[in-house]
């Protein structure tokens, strides 16, 4: 092992998988990077510690953070199962040379008396996802690569900024999930309700059959932005290789470095602001980002879910009258779809023609955040795995044991296909039907309205009546 093995910024998989026991760094307060890196290090499957200082910030910062901040990162590494180490220098010259502050100490064993308490119930545990986002160091290194070659530098750390944002959204939206190696086996795949590709522009003929597989069979899959849109050398393709899944062909990019997502389908409409909803990725430049919507064509039966809307852009050179484009209000409603929803086989698949989760870390606007906790309406807050423990538990209480719905009489998790969203009542499961009353310049995308849901920001809330009328006591919430 070595510092920086399981560090979800790696190149390598090999190097990872090679470790016997994985470490990374979490500094105070970072507590996204320490959900993310224990979830990757998690997935890995392999025993991990977390690594932090006690100061705030960096080892050398000589600073002290509150026992309350390195509890909250110790309750995560805990959480997934890892360990802690907290780390600390004495001084090492000046009048303080050589010394350790008395609050140092007190803080470093304040925690440990707090996660001493709670080892027992964490030693040898693992959570059980609903959710699992696929990483590919091939892609870390290649998108390195290629910013290398001149492609742009935004590329380089686009695998991790991306997974660092869809971190940020589940972790409001309040699924469970993990970061899985692309190299995960089909049967690996079904122990999961939805698979998420965040940012994945290659992707290999191997994987491809494996997600067009567990899709197939009742999967779910989520997919953003150029994922499937380069080849093995980052070369562009002239349409993704899961175009097949994604239920669209790629046409160009739009000219326009911002875009807007607008005339929702009536499922969200209802729930979102009546606003065209700012997409804006400036990682891949302030003033003008690189990373432009693409427009993309829908197949016959799939599902347009939101339209790009591009910005107007009023310049007048003579006069001395511009506007940027990254400040250039919504224009006029394109026919090229933001977000679809296909079916394939007996599952689905939502795609992202525009730079979504890079347009929320920009913002991190709460409609973004909103739109996000719409989409994955039927992934259950916990796996069915965790259904399983909880009839356990139950049923232990009166002498047996029982495997609850959806898991295996071997205590397996087997896969449950389930709607994205709520499927029109007036078509058969797996047709999203587009019929309905054609607006002008907008897709039709016909009546397809949504059952309330429960809770706060579209998370069933345990307790909270459900679309019954019945309070959920199951932790479930609605199925």
């Amino acid at each position: 092992s070595w510092n920086g093995c399981g560090n979800p910024n790696s190149i390598s998989a090999t190097l990872d998988e090679g470790a016997h026991y994985l470490s990374t760094e979490a500094h105070p307060p970072s507590y996204l990077h320490a959900s993310h890196a224990t979830r990757y290090c998690e997935g890995l499957g392999k025993p991990f510690t977390l690594f932090m200082p006690e100061s705030q910030g960096s080892w050398g910062d000589w600073t002290v953070t509150t026992p309350a901040t390195i509890k909250g990162l110790s309750a995560i590494a805990l959480a997934h199962g890892g360990a802690l180490n907290i780390n600390h220098i004495p001084y090492p010259c000046g009048d303080h040379g050589g010394k350790v502050p008395q609050r140092v100490w007190d803080t470093i064993a304040e925690t440990f008396r707090f996660v001493a308490e709670r080892e027992e119930f964490c030693s040898g545990k693992r959570p059980v996802p609903s959710v699992a986002v696929l990483h590919s160091a091939y892609n870390a290194r290649l998108l390195q690569s290629m910013a290398r070659a001149g492609k742009g530098g935004h590329f380089g750390s686009a695998t991790y900024s991306n997974e660092s944002a869809l971190s940020q959204l589940l972790l409001e939206t309040h699924l469970s999930w993990e970061i899985c190696p692309e190299t995960m086996t089909l049967e690996q795949m079904r122990n999961y309700e939805l698979i998420i590709l965040p940012y994945m522009p290659y992707v290999s003929e191997e994987l491809a059959a494996k997600l067009r597989a567990y899709v197939e069979g009742g999967g779910r899959l989520l997919a953003g932005y150029h994922t499937s849109l380069f080849g093995e050398k980052g070369e562009k393709l002239e349409n993704f290789s899961l175009a097949d899944l994604f239920g669209s062909d790629y046409q160009e990019d739009s000219a326009y470095s911002i875009s807007y997502l607008d005339n929702f389908d009536e499922a969200l409409a209802g729930e979102l602001p009546d606003m065209p909803l700012l997409i804006k990725d400036v990682s891949s430049g302030l003033m003008n980002p690189a990373n432009h919507a693409l427009y993309c064509r829908p197949r016959p039966m799939t599902r347009t879910l939101a339209l790009i809307t591009d910005p107007i852009i009023e310049s007048d050179f003579e006069i001395g009258h511009y506007v940027y484009h990254d400040h250039a209000p919504p224009g006029y409603a394109t026919d090229y779809p933001g977000i679809t929803l296909s079916s394939y086989g007996k599952g689905q698949v939502l795609h992202f023609a525009v730079p979504f989760l890079q347009g929320y870390a920009t913002k991190k606007s709460p409609f973004l955040q909103r739109l996000f906790a719409l989409l994955p309406r039927g992934v259950r807050q916990g796996s069915h795995r965790g259904s399983e423990v909880r009839e356990e538990l139950a049923d232990a209480g009166r002498g047996r044991l029982a495997a609850a719905p959806g898991a295996s009489a071997a205590g397996h998790r087997r896969h449950v296909p389930g709607q994205l969203l709520p499927a029109r009542p007036d078509h058969r499961a797996g047709e999203p039907g587009l019929a309905g009353e054609q607006r002008p310049g907008v897709r039709d995308r016909g009546d397809l309205r949504a059952a309330p849901v429960g809770g706060v920001d579209g998370v069933h809330d345990p307790g909270h009546p459900g679309p019954s009328g019945r309070a959920d006591r199951t932790g479930l919430g609605s199925r």
